[in-house]
C-alpha cells in the first residue's frame, strides 16, 4: 500500500523541491542504518553502506512504482546493497601486503571504533533477546524485531501484521517488560 506522505514528496521533487528528497532520506534514515548495520555489524561500514543505498535510491528514484510501497523500495534496496558488499568481501592475508603496508593495516585495525568484544557483547544481547522473545511469544519477536530492527512505527506495524495499533503497542511493551525481567 503506498504512503500518500511519501508519494507527496517524491512527486514534489519531480517539481524542483530538492528539500522533499532531503526530507525523504531523513525519514528512511534511521531504518535504512539500522538494517544495514543487522548485516555488516560495522558502525562505519555501515555509515557509507547508508548513503550508498540513498545514491541509488535517487538514482532509480524516477523507476519506482507510484502503485508500491517507498518505504519496502528503499528498505529493499539497502537490504541488497548490504548483501553486495558482503558478497564482495573476502579475507585478505597480510601476506598478500607489502611489509610497508602490513603496519598501516594493524594500526587500522586496532584503531576501529567498534572493538571484537563489545561487538560480541551486542551480538551476543541481540541473541539472546531474539532467544528469549522467541522461546516466549513469537508475535512479541515479530512486532519488537519490526519496530526496533525494520524502523517500522507502530501504526505501520499493526497495517503490516493486520492487527490493531493498540495490540501492536502493548505486545511491544509487553516484550520489552518480558526481556527486562528475564535479564535481570
Amino acid at each position: 500500500m503506498p504512503n500518500n506522505d511519501d508519494q507527496k514528496l517524491i512527486e514534489e521533487y519531480f517539481k524542483g523541491n530538492l528539500k522533499s528528497l532531503d526530507s525523504l532520506i531523513e525519514k528512511y534514515l534511521t531504518p535504512v542504518f539500522r538494517l544495514i548495520f543487522c548485516y555488516v555489524k560495522n558502525e562505519s561500514i555501515a555509515e557509507d553502506l547508508t548513503q550508498e543505498t540513498f545514491i541509488k535510491v535517487w538514482r532509480h528514484l524516477k523507476k519506482f512504482d507510484k502503485n508500491k510501497n517507498f518505504r519496502n523500495w528503499v528498505l529493499i534496496i539497502a537490504k541488497n546493497t548490504a548483501l553486495d558488499f558482503l558478497k564482495k568481501k573476502k579475507d585478505l592475508s597480510l601476506a598478500a601486503f607489502d611489509e610497508k603496508y602490513v603496519d598501516e593495516l594493524l594500526d587500522d585495525l586496532v584503531s576501529a571504533e567498534i572493538a571484537p568484544d563489545d561487538l560480541f557483547d551486542f551480538d551476543l544481547r541481540v541473541k539472546s533477546v531474539k532467544d528469549i522473545l522467541q522461546n516466549s511469544s513469537k508475535e512479541y519477536w515479530e512486532v519488537f524485531s519490526l519496530y526496533y530492527f525494520g524502523g517500522f512505527n507502530f501504526r505501520e506495524i499493526a497495517q503490516k501484521l493486520n492487527k490493531p495499533l493498540n495490540t501492536v503497542k502493548s505486545q511491544y511493551r509487553r516484550a520489552l517488560l518480558l526481556v527486562k525481567n528475564k535479564l535481570q
